[in-house]
């Protein structure tokens, strides 16, 4: 049995107001770049660039000749499995730097979301670090540990992993001590690959894990001060030293400036 085609209805707009927030034709056209299939807007086929993709596109074609130049050299074949498992490595790690450049807005399979989503979270992190430290303490980044392989250190090791790639060619394939050193290089940096790409997204993840338990504390302290339904569940699920704190926190008073009011709003000089 064949099935019909499913409409969707619109809802009616009788009645309905909407805030519209009000922009200026120049950033409403960068926007419509991105959106992409409006007109009004420049194209922008591309908004970002990855810090580190040039230097992974040069290390492709280095480790692609490589595999041609080593597949018939006697002696060499654990060399050649050692230049075919970096290959696979730096495509996780062009994957993954595509990602946080924004070069790559998809979600990769691992979970981490692309450059809107790890900033927001490193943004939220830093505000919430800061709220939780002392007053007066010095600036603390705890931002750019969810940008470790396209900044900094990351571009180091793409550098470097571009000067092991670009010395294969020049290697003797008759000595067997230089060809051993060099998968040991070529291993190395593989996995100097993995270890970043690892640890942005624990960084990522353990950002998460802290603003939620962040929310949770939040909520208890909510909770145990509305006057609302939530006051009630506070009460049945509060542990009775946390609800003692809780009612030790000093309330700040806020001006009534409700009908009939005394407060007034200063009045602002003229300048």
């Amino acid at each position: 049995m064949a099935c019909e085609n499913f409409i969707h209805e619109q809802f009616s707009t009788d009645g309905v107001s909407l805030f519209q927030r009000v922009i200026s034709t120049e950033e409403q056209s960068i926007l419509l770049g991105f959106v992409g299939g409006e007109t009004g807007g420049d194209p922008i086929v591309q908004g970002f660039i990855n810090p580190v993709g040039s230097d992974i596109s040069s290390i492709t074609l280095q480790l692609e000749t490589a595999v041609t130049d080593l597949a018939d050299v006697v002696g060499a074949e654990d060399l050649l499995a050692k230049v075919q498992a970096l290959q696979t490595q730096v495509d996780f790690f062009k994957g993954h730097t595509e990602r946080l450049s924004g070069v790559d807005l998809e979600v990769g399979e691992d979970g981490l979301p692309n450059i809107t989503g790890v900033a927001g979270m490193a943004s939220a992190f830093t505000d919430a670090k800061s709220m939780m430290s002392a007053a007066g303490a010095p600036v603390e980044d705890n931002f750019s540990q969810m940008f470790g392989s396209i900044a900094g250190g990351g571009q180091k090791l793409a550098t470097d992993a571009l000067s092991i790639t670009n010395s294969i060619s020049n290697l003797d394939l008759t000595d067997p001590a230089a060809i051993l050193a060099m998968g040991t290089s070529l291993e190395d940096i593989g996995c100097k690959m993995e270890i970043a790409q690892s640890s942005d997204i624990e960084a990522f993840d353990d950002a998460g894990k802290y603003l939620n338990k962040l929310s949770v504390g939040q909520n208890a302290i909510s909770m145990n001060q509305s006057s609302n339904f939530n006051k009630v569940l506070g009460d049945i699920v509060t542990k009775p030293d946390l609800k003692e704190k809780i009612q030790n926190i000093p309330q700040l008073e806020l001006p009534n400036i409700g009908i009939g009011s005394e407060y007034k709003i200063p009045e602002i000089p003229e300048l």
